[in-house]
């Protein structure tokens, strides 16, 4: 098995190995934890295999994804989603503490 990809989260790890495996290519992950230091945080990364067979295509398939090592939008996006939900639920609570 050849390493050639290193997901920052569980959820991008997943989505590449299931695009790897509609592909017809077989691919596993490993899970990487080391203590930072400085901050005492745990980092967490995910490592992803390949056979050396098919290590090549696989590299040109996750390139087609378009993910790249500093994307946050997933993150964001889902924290606009969680401040939008927020809002409205705030909203319709104070429409029913006026009406009642």
């Amino acid at each position: 098995m050849t390493k050639i990809y290193n997901a920052k989260t569980f959820l991008e790890a997943d989505q590449i190995i299931a695009t790897l495996q509609s592909q017809h290519i077989s691919a596993k992950k490993r899970e990487i934890s080391d203590m930072n230091v400085i901050t005492g945080k745990m980092e967490t990364a995910f490592e992803i295999y390949v056979s050396e067979e098919d290590a090549e295509n696989a590299v040109k398939c996750i390139e087609q994804m378009s993910i790249s090592d500093t994307d946050t939008s997933g993150r964001s996006r889902a924290a606009r989603i969680y401040a939008i939900a927020a809002l409205g639920l705030i909203a319709v609570m104070i429409c029913l503490s006026l009406v009642l």
